[in-house]
């Protein structure tokens, strides 16, 4: 009996050894200070109740995106459905700092002291476009289908799934603050088709790989303003040279005394864009090591890929500019002035036409172990992302563009392209999920996930605030009978930036050659998200 007891303290040692070593490793790796993109969110009732941390551990068809290896766990046939709710709340307040100047003295930014809050957003549907209706509560559905003979040592499956998804609506009226950084963004994709095999080589290792086609949808909607010293001192100039009875010398050589009264803070244009590619092609693989009853290794690696965007835009410019142009191109001097800027002499009060961009969806990593201490059982996981990819937004129009004119004399000699800088980096996040065994009909579950921001401090704007965060879940698993069960999640995600005047170039910098896009010039930012999700999932077994 000693005999016993000390060999079963050993292995408890042993085990308790083993998952310090785990954890130690996972908080030590190294972490930027930036998390991920919205991925990961509504795949998985199960795997969002563990803070994601299943690549170890995966049951069902959720295997095909964190780990097709773990395909191999099903027998027989097997058919897996979930649905998921999911409230976003976008939030954002703009603020002068102490020492707060202006824009070479224009001081009343509209904005200052105002808040953005929006509940409302919107879903892409292929074959369809985007949903007319303002959704308080995102419906995320997901179905997977699974084969395998007992006999064999394959298993076939395929899923349908939303791999990431990051989406809000200020679309309602024209006084939300935070419209100049997105009225309304949806950044969607859809896996339709996600054809998968598992092979088990032996008793402890499997291995298993997914070939994706996904469906990716980028809308954007944005009113433009250009709080620039540049513009700001055409303005001044204006207010000098044209008097309230007007100044006929100026309508001879410059024109600038017209109708078109340019101010740092009043809007130059709105521009909508809607861009998509209906089969984008990934691949995942991935490894199972499971050499005893109580521990498994997980890995697998999904592959990037070129995205060819393809959609319309439609962008109207506001009156003011119209006529600011107008006047000038009428003068004497005005046209070899903007001649000589390389400037419009006219601005339509449209454009609309074609648009393209690729798009690389990045490449990620994915590790995680599973560790069971009698009813207790510890999954770990940690991942890369190479968000890095991201560096900007290259979109190419079907014409010159009188915007990109404009924007000649700051660095972009072509008006047939608009860059949208970005500059994310790449993210390391870890997981730590808990699932206790009251019964063998009932687990309760618990996890965290550390998500790291891809967007550094001096990265960030409106237009996705996703600071460091975590990912916080709950759930149950219920076993109804030996072909049916039932998992349920509630999970939430809150995170909140303040990005002080002068720290992020994508929103409130004031250098003079900043202006894609600093639409928030000298004010300090507070921004973020808070996003609720509940979700239930039936596996069932034929």
């Amino acid at each position: 009996m000693f005999g016993v007891d000390v060999k079963i303290r050993q292995k408890s040692v042993h085990r308790s050894a083993c998952l310090g070593v785990v954890v130690g490793i996972l908080f030590l790796a190294p972490q930027p200070l930036w998390a991920a993109m919205g991925e990961n969110i509504a795949i998985s009732p199960r795997a969002m109740s563990m803070g994601n941390a299943v690549t170890a551990d995966t049951v069902g068809t959720e295997a095909v995106h964190y780990n097709p290896a773990g395909l191999t766990k099903i027998r027989g046939k097997q058919g897996d459905t979930h649905i998921a709710l999911a409230k976003v709340r976008n939030f954002a307040e703009f603020n002068k700092p102490a020492n707060y100047e202006g824009i070479f003295g224009y001081t009343e930014d509209p904005v200052i002291g105002q808040r953005s809050i929006s509940n409302n957003h919107q879903l892409y549907v292929p074959g369809y476009g985007v949903t007319n209706a303002k959704m308080p509560v995102l419906v995320a559905p997901g179905n997977g289908w699974a084969y395998n003979d007992p006999d064999s040592r394959f298993t076939f499956a395929t899923a349908v799934f939303l791999p990431m998804a990051v989406t809000y609506d200020r679309s309602e009226g024209d006084d939300d603050p935070a419209r100049y950084g997105g009225r309304k963004t949806i950044m969607q994709r859809f896996t339709y088709l996600a054809p998968s095999v598992g092979y088990k080589v032996n008793d402890t290792l499997s291995l298993g790989i997914t070939g994706s086609l996904s469906h990716f949808a980028l809308v954007t909607e944005t009113d433009f303003r250009a709080p620039n010293t540049l513009i700001a001192m055409t303005a001044r100039l204006q207010e000098a040279l044209c008097p309230d009875g007007g100044n006929p010398i100026d309508a001879v050589l410059f024109g600038l005394c017209n109708k078109g009264r340019l101010n740092p803070f009043t809007n130059v244009l709105n521009m909508n864009i809607e861009m998509t590619t209906s089969a984008d092609p990934t691949v995942t693989v991935g490894m199972l090591w499971e050499p005893n009853d109580w521990f498994a290794f997980g890995a697998k690696y999904s592959s990037e890929s070129k995205m060819r965007l393809h959609g319309k835009y439609k962008i109207t410019y506001d009156e003011s500019v119209q006529e600011f142009f107008k006047g000038v191109s009428n003068s004497a001097l005005g046209p070899i002035i903007l001649a000589s800027l390389a400037m419009p002499s006219y601005v339509p009060p449209e454009q609309e036409g074609n648009v393209s961009m690729t798009l690389t969806y990045p490449k990620s990593i994915q590790m995680g172990t599973k560790m069971k201490f009698g009813k207790l059982q510890v999954n770990t996981d940690v991942g890369w992302t190479n968000w890095a990819a991201w560096d900007q937004f290259k979109m190419e129009f079907d014409q010159e563009l009188a915007a990109a004119q404009m924007a000649r004399l700051f660095g972009f000699p072509d008006a047939t392209t608009l860059t949208i800088p970005r500059g994310y980096q790449n993210t390391w996040s870890t997981g730590v999920g808990l699932e206790y065994a009251f019964t063998n009909r009932f687990r309760l579950r618990g996890g965290a996930e550390y998500r790291k921001s891809s967007i550094p401090p001096d990265k960030i704007d409106t237009i996705a605030p996703l600071s460091d965060d975590i990912l916080w879940g709950l759930g149950a698993g219920i076993t109804i009978d030996k072909y049916t069960e039932i998992d349920l999640a509630l999970s939430m995600l809150h995170t909140k930036f303040t990005a002080p005047a002068n720290t992020s170039c994508n929103l409130n910098c004031t250098d003079l050659f900043n202006m894609v896009y600093n639409p928030y010039a000298g004010l300090d930012v507070t921004a973020g998200l808070k996003i609720d999700y509940a979700a239930i999932s039936i596996r069932k077994k034929f």
